[in-house]
């Protein structure tokens, strides 16, 4: 018999006229997929990733998603409403966030979902 996985959802906002999402927490985290809206502005995507925290507790100095080797993971093409695995190792860090190609035309929302 298998152990179920925890899974956690968490709503990434990006701001009207922005590219950054708000951030999520990913450590130990093993699976992690993300939904974009009906209408999404951006023809790719492409991750963020920090270990750093400021006083209060919020994320700073963000760099691109490496794997491994140090290659930058790289952008991802997508459409409005794909469903997308996130990279294994976008997990790695503490923190990610997603960015968007373009400037978003209105607030967006992105669906992510993680699982142990």
């Amino acid at each position: 018999m298998s152990k179920a996985r925890a899974t956690y959802h968490k709503d990434l906002v990006i701001a009207s006229g922005g590219t950054n999402s708000a951030w999520c927490p990913c450590a130990c985290w093993a699976i992690a997929s993300v939904q974009l809206p009906t209408a999404f502005t951006g023809s790719s995507i492409s991750f963020q990733v920090t270990n750093d925290t400021d006083a209060d507790g919020v994320p700073e100095n963000w760099a691109a998603a490496q794997d491994h080797e140090g290659n930058n993971i790289g952008s991802i093409t997508v459409s409005a409403s794909d469903t997308l695995p996130i990279h294994p190792e976008v997990l790695d860090g503490r923190f990610f966030r997603i960015v968007s190609a373009s400037a978003e035309a209105a607030e967006r929302t992105l669906k992510v979902t993680l699982k142990s």
